[in-house]
C-alpha cells in the first residue's frame, strides 16, 4: 500500500470519526436540585453570581408574592465558551427549593396538576429526570408545548424514581412535569446539547467527497498504466 493510500484511508477515517462525533457525542449539563454548592449554574446572563445553595433560591429567582404561574431564568454553559445558555422555569404557583429538592408552592409536586416548566433558548434533550419520594403510589406526565401528554407515567414501577425519557426539544419549546397524584420533588436534572444540523451535513458532505477522490484516484492511475 503507497503512502498516497495511507493518506486518504487517514483523511476517510477523520471525516467519519469527526461525523461520528457530531451525532454520538453531545455535551451534557446537569442541575443538581439538592446541591448546596452548584457554582457553574448562574441568575444572570453575565455569568457573575452563582446560585450556590439552591435551597430557597425561589424567593429571589421568581419573588414569590401569591401570584400563580411564577417563573424566572437560570443561566448555564455547556462547554466553558459564550454566551451562557438560558432556561426559564415555571410553575403553577411559585417555585420553592428545599433540602429535597425543586417543588410548586410550599413544598414538592403534592397537589394534582402542579407543575414546574422548562423552556431553553437551544434545541437540546432531557436524558435523566432524578426524583424523590418518588414511589410507586406516584404518578406523573411530561409534556411538550403544541404537543398532547406523551404519555410518560411515573407510576411504572419499573422507572423506579430515575426517569430517562430521552426527550427532545426545540428552541423556546415547553417542557413541563405535571403531577397527576402523589407527592415528590425534583431532584435533579440531565440535558444534552443536540449538535447544529450544519455540523452534521458538513461533516456528512466532507466524508462523502473524501471517499469518492479516495475511490476515484486509483483507478484513474490504473487506466494510465495500461495505456503505457
Amino acid at each position: 500500500m503507497t503512502a498516497l493510500s495511507l493518506l486518504r484511508r487517514g483523511v476517510i477515517g477523520i471525516q467519519l470519526l469527526f461525523l461520528g462525533a457530531s451525532i454520538t457525542c453531545a455535551q451534557t449539563f446537569v442541575f443538581d436540585f439538592e446541591s448546596n454548592a452548584q457554582n457553574d449554574v448562574f441568575l444572570d446572563a453575565a455569568g457573575t453570581t452563582p446560585v450556590g445553595n439552591w435551597n430557597g433560591l425561589g424567593n429571589t429567582l421568581d419573588d414569590e408574592d401569591g401570584t400563580q404561574n411564577q417563573s424566572g431564568f437560570l443561566f448555564f454553559d455547556f462547554d466553558n465558551e459564550g454566551p451562557l445558555e438560558s432556561v426559564q422555569l415555571g410553575s403553577m404557583n411559585y417555585l420553592n427549593w428545599t433540602d429535597d429538592g425543586l417543588g410548586d408552592a410550599g413544598s414538592g409536586l403534592n397537589n394534582q396538576n402542579e407543575f414546574i416548566s422548562f423552556t431553553f433558548n437551544q434545541d437540546g434533550r432531557i436524558d435523566v429526570l432524578d426524583f424523590g419520594a418518588f414511589t410507586g403510589s406516584e404518578s406523573l406526565s411530561i409534556l411538550r408545548t403544541g404537543e398532547t401528554d406523551i404519555g410518560f407515567l411515573g407510576d411504572d414501577a419499573a422507572h423506579g424514581s430515575v426517569l430517562s425519557p430521552s426527550l427532545l426539544f426545540a428552541a423556546g419549546q415547553t417542557v413541563t412535569v405535571r403531577n397527576n397524584s402523589g407527592a415528590f420533588f425534583l431532584e435533579s436534572m440531565t440535558i444534552s446539547a443536540v449538535p447544529e444540523p450544519g455540523t452534521i451535513v458538513f461533516s456528512f458532505l466532507g466524508a462523502s467527497i473524501a471517499f469518492v477522490l479516495a475511490r476515484r484516484r486509483p483507478r484513474a492511475g490504473g487506466r494510465a498504466a495500461s495505456v503505457q
